[in-house]
């Protein structure tokens, strides 16, 4: 598996909150599949932890905050879309997916590399590599969006 920058070790923060509250507080989040993934993780990572018990929790109530939003959003329009722009190691798609959905997931390319080397892609997810503030990734996802059948226009006019 590739090896990350300074900056991208942060993707590993939310993981090890959600496997933080897993373990002593799954009535915040209990996250089945981080704990599949926990022995995959970088050795010294897990053991090396430099985060406190704060930041642990408050990431792993972002995750379950973000799960009920989702789950909601779900309820109203099961054949909904779920885009996860810089998504690092999250495994929303695992906790929230209710067997319809098509999720993408967008982050840098040597961070999709690493992700799908520890978390291959699911049926309904596709991971896209790109910059999240570019407007590439949003192209793979509408020109997605338009084969899964969204062909619908308004008005007169050809928007092409």
């Amino acid at each position: 598996m590739q090896t990350l920058g300074v900056v991208e070790d942060t993707l590993f923060v939310p993981m090890l909150g959600r496997i933080y509250a897993s373990e002593h507080c799954p009535q915040i989040l209990y996250d089945r599949k981080t704990l599949e993934l926990k022995n995959r993780l970088p050795s010294d990572l897990i053991k090396q932890n430099m985060q406190n018990q704060y930041t642990l929790l408050a990431s792993a109530s972002r995750s379950a905050n973000m799960d009920w939003f989702i789950r909601s959003f779900l309820e109203r329009r099961p054949d909904g879309v779920i885009v996860q722009l810089g998504c690092g190691l999250e495994t929303t798609y695992h906790r929230c997916d209710n067997g319809k959905t098509h999720w993408y997931a967008v982050d840098l390319p040597h961070v999709i590399e690493y992700r799908r080397g520890l978390l291959p892609e699911p049926e309904r997810e596709l991971y896209i590599s790109g910059d999240a503030f570019a407007k590439d990734w949003i192209k793979k996802v509408c020109n997605d969006v338009l084969l899964c059948g969204f062909s619908g226009r308004t008005g007169s006019k050809d928007r092409g």
